[in-house]
């Protein structure tokens, strides 16, 4: 596992602070500035996208999605062959004597 550099922290750190605040600044100029009624569509659609991938990401980023879990106690107990018991024969002759005896009633009509 690569363990990160204090470079790379203070990099991550930087990006994230970067990100939130380019995602805050445009969903500040898309409410208080005035937009056209395309573009309105767009801000329809960028803004909660922003705010669910980008915000969340961040936020899950440095509040533990991305650490390991520990393993839990729900964890399926390892499962032994079973034996199961032999199948019974078929038996071909009650088949044969219903088939013969309804061809039997079937020809006396």
């Amino acid at each position: 596992m690569i363990t990160p550099t204090e470079k790379d922290r203070s990099f991550i750190n930087g990006f994230a602070v970067f990100l939130v605040f380019l995602i805050m600044l445009y969903i500040f100029a898309v409410t208080f500035w005035p937009v056209s009624t395309n573009g309105a569509k767009y801000a329809d659609i960028a803004v909660p996208l922003l705010l669910g991938t980008g915000i969340g990401g961040v936020l899950g980023y440095f509040f533990g999605a991305s650490k390991p879990q520990p393993p839990t106690a729900t964890t399926f107990p390892q499962v032994t062959k079973v034996e199961l018991p032999p199948t019974p024969p078929v038996v071909h002759e009650l088949v044969t004597t219903k088939t013969e005896t309804t061809s039997s009633t079937e020809s006396k009509a």
